[in-house]
This record gives structure tokens, sequence and C-alpha cells, in this order.
């Protein structure tokens, strides 16, 4: 009647942020970049932070959408 508990361990939370940070490191270069490439001013580091969070959660969500794919594709590949 009840699903089994899931136990997320302590190696997959550690792997999860640092890819999370990772994703937000990308978004804070792609950021740099293009305050440097459309020469704004610098205060647009802390003012687009909103921006850079998002863009951080889209590249996160795109990793978790090719993690999936990768897996099922596996699956696929393993019952043939």
């Amino acid at each position: 009647m009840f699903s089994k508990d899931t136990v997320i361990t302590g190696k997959q939370k550690r792997q999860e942020m640092l890819l999370f940070l990772l994703s937000f490191g990308v978004s804070n270069i792609l950021n740099v970049l293009a305050i440097i490439f459309y020469k704004t001013p610098f205060r647009e580091i802390y003012t687009q932070m909103f921006v850079v969070v998002i863009l951080a959660l889209v590249l996160y969500l795109l990793t978790i959408a090719v993690r999936l794919v990768i897996y099922f594709t596996k699956l696929i590949i393993k019952k043939k």
C-alpha cells in the first residue's frame, strides 16, 4: 500500500550541489561576458543576479533532462 522510502546518500547530495554550483558558475561567467561584450556597467553583476539564478536553474534542469535521457536509453539497450 505504501511505497518504499527513498534514501538519498550524502554522496548524491554533494554531487547534485556541485552540479548546481557549476551551473551557477557558468551563469555568472556568461553574465560577466555579456557585461564586457555590451560594455555595460559592472554593477550589473549584482543587479542581474536574479537572472543568473534563473539561468542556473535552467541549466541544472537541462542536465537533469540529459541524465534522464541517458538513463532511459541505457534501460532500453539492456532490455534488448
